[in-house]
């Protein structure tokens, strides 16, 4: 059993919950989603309150909304398939202020057939923010799932 460590942090009148292990960031919630949502990724963890820990990522993300940060340099505690992690990957290679479609993820990673399987990857992504997964769209316009 994983024990992982979580806070809430408001920006703009929006709640979003982070929580990490003692080696980095594990999940950022989308905003005002409950904390349970933290075991949808992470079923067999024990939870533990613990706003100081939290600090240093809260922070940066906080940074990132107020527009103040453009990068974080936090270390990550995720972990997913090889396909997955391949995927997370070459999301953080989408610059800051760009947009890139499921094909070009798909391709990016050596998998330009994979276009649903890359869109299960960033449906499952538990640090959306971080890892930009808002910055991919489909191809027909509009934003994705």
């Amino acid at each position: 059993m994983q024990d992982l460590y979580y806070s809430t942090l408001t920006v703009h009148e929006k709640n979003y919950v982070v929580a990490a292990t003692r080696q980095g960031l594990a999940f950022v919630g989308f905003a005002d989603e409950p904390a349970s949502e933290i075991l949808r990724f992470y079923p067999q963890s024990r939870m533990h309150l613990d706003d100081a820990m939290l600090r240093p990522y809260s922070t940066e993300i906080t940074d990132y909304l107020n527009g103040t940060r453009r990068e974080f340099d936090l270390p990550l505690d995720i972990h997913g398939t090889i396909f997955q992690e391949a995927v997370w990957s070459a999301l953080r290679q989408i610059p800051y202020g760009q947009t890139v479609h499921y094909q070009d993820i798909a391709t990016a990673i050596g998998r330009p057939t994979a276009n649903r399987a890359v869109g299960h990857a960033i449906d499952i992504n538990p640090v959306p923010i971080v890892i930009p997964c808002h910055r991919v769209l489909p191809k027909s316009g509009g934003i994705g799932g």
